[in-house]
């Protein structure tokens, strides 16, 4: 059950705010997608290894700004699945790059569709465009100094 709206509290802060955000965020996608055969999380570095691949691990834990265990853990699952594999790479030979198998991208597929039913909800309760939201999300992933923010324009 989602957790109520709460009215904005005085003395809290932007970054206070972001936070719910993102728990909220987390929620509402993990409600959606309980039935498919990724989690959110997973369906999210899915998505960018679509967009991106093949791509590192470096890379990968740069871009989704998480740990480098975190990505071998992902890396782990993924290739146990049968939905990724290693792409040895032949200047280094212990280097890798992360592509997705043909198993990875149907169940990517799958679960996209349960994530554009509550994406489409998501967009059409927003008070304002998508485009102004995003550039706006992208000024406070800059101001983290985590690195580069994604372009909004590009998603």
């Amino acid at each position: 059950m989602p957790a109520p709206s709460r009215p904005p509290v005085k003395g809290t802060s932007l970054l206070f705010d972001v936070f719910v955000l993102a728990k909220a965020v987390q929620e509402m996608l993990s409600t959606a997608m309980a039935d498919g055969p990724l989690t959110p999380e997973e369906y999210a570095v899915y998505s960018h290894l679509i967009e991106v691949q093949p791509c590192s691990p470096t890379a990968l834990a740069r871009d989704l700004r998480v740990p480098a265990a975190t990505v071998t853990d992902w890396v782990r699952t993924m290739t146990n699945r049968g939905h990724a594999r290693r792409v040895p790479q032949p200047a280094d030979r212990r280097s890798y790059h992360l592509r997705l198998t043909a198993a990875g991208v149907r169940a990517h597929r799958r679960a996209n569709a349960s994530f554009e039913l509550v994406n489409a909800a998501f967009l059409a309760a927003l008070l304002r465009p998508e485009a102004e939201l995003r550039g706006h999300l992208a000024d406070i992933i800059a101001a983290t100094g985590t690195g580069t923010a994604t372009d909004p324009a590009t998603g």
